[in-house]
């Protein structure tokens, strides 16, 4: 059940940031809300009472294997604001939703119906799932097609092979589908 409720919190929460940028054309909100993320961690790292704390409180929404380093909160929300840094703002829109939803059903199929792995712990039934929800995403956003079917497999590749290059996916989905988005 821990998994579900993180996933969760992550889709509101990215999407709720993407919305806010949206309606403000603005990246200050984020860029705050990162800079408390990182300090909350910094703090946390540094003083075991209060990382003890935070473990037992919301104890269903972090890695016990992030107990004693960053965990991927911060890295997540750096992922929606790059591509809004660096792109134009119809593929940052993408890039993000990519990252957002992409990540969201990579995670929910491969946990649910990955048999198939194809790489480390990552399953072909996952991947599909994130390739098949950028797709949709690029149609809703009314993208061309070659668009959405670059942007969507650049995305996949970057969730299933974000650790073979060391890099948390919450960093390389959004970067990579809308550098590759943007070249095209």
């Amino acid at each position: 059940m821990k998994i579900w409720r993180k996933i969760i919190i992550r889709l509101l929460m990215g999407t709720g940031f993407l919305l806010l940028f949206l309606f403000t054309n603005s990246n200050i909100f984020l860029i705050s809300f990162i800079i408390l993320l990182c300090i909350n961690e910094l703090i946390r790292l540094n003083n075991k009472r209060y990382n003890a704390y935070l473990f037992k409180k919301f104890k269903a929404y972090l890695k016990s294997k992030e107990r004693n380093k960053f965990s991927t909160i911060p890295l997540f929300f750096i992922g929606i604001l790059l591509p809004f840094l660096f792109f134009t703002k119809d593929v940052a829109i993408a890039a993000v939703l990519f990252l957002i939803y992409g990540d969201f059903f990579a995670e929910l199929i491969g946990t649910k119906f990955g048999k198939t792995k194809i790489f480390r712990k990552k399953s072909l039934e996952g991947s599909l799932g994130c390739f098949v929800s950028c797709f949709i995403i690029g149609l809703i956003l009314n993208l061309n097609l070659i668009l959405i079917i670059i942007g969507s497999l650049a995305a996949t590749l970057a969730e299933l092979y974000s650790k073979l290059i060391k890099l948390d996916d919450n960093l390389t989905i959004g970067v990579v589908a809308g550098l590759v988005m943007s070249l095209i």
